[in-house]
């Protein structure tokens, strides 16, 4: 017998087959859906170093070509002239980096710094206005809502046995 092949009902074929093994990926994934995740996230951690390695190469590399090109011209054009240049433009690079980032830091920091104390002297302010929204929302809308009047929002946590305050969240916090 003579089998003759179609290129046509062949790549009709091969397109069926990877729409079949695409179709059952997608349902084993489905079906082991917290292992597929757990796998996911094993392999993120095994790949964010190379991750923040490719990042930070990008990042560097248009510093470096310009510390190769402006910077460092060699006369000779020697494989080690080329070495030493691509090495002397590489830790340029990373040291401009790195010294922009302590600039952010050193212009950034002190501002964090006193938003975190002016927070810290404000949170018993805060503690007060929200005890205070509390408490006459409560006497507005506890009949309404509930039946009984309360006078403030201690009485109605303490009507459902609930230990609540905001100082002690706001601590933690």
């Amino acid at each position: 017998m003579n089998f003759k092949r179609n290129e046509k009902y062949a790549s009709i074929a091969f397109y069926i087959f990877i729409t079949v093994c695409a179709c059952a990926a997608v349902i084993f994934c489905m079906i082991n859906f917290r292992t597929v995740l757990s796998v996911l996230k094993k392999a993120t951690e095994i790949l964010s170093p190379f991750t923040y390695g490719f990042i930070i190469a990008y990042l560097c590399n248009p510093i470096m070509v310009f510390y190769e090109k402006n910077v460092f011209l060699f006369k000779k054009n020697s494989k080690k002239a080329r070495t030493a240049q691509r090495a002397l433009s590489l830790t340029l690079a990373i040291i401009t980096v790195l010294a922009m980032i302590a600039i952010m830091l050193y212009a950034v920091l002190p501002q964090i710094i006193s938003s975190y104390n002016d927070l810290g002297k404000q949170v018993n302010t805060y503690i007060e206005n929200i005890q205070q929204f509390a408490d006459s929302f409560v006497v507005q809308h506890s009949s309404a809502l509930l039946g009984t009047q309360y006078s403030n929002f201690s009485e109605l946590l303490a009507a459902f046995d609930i230990s609540f305050s905001f100082k002690d969240i706001l601590n933690y916090a």
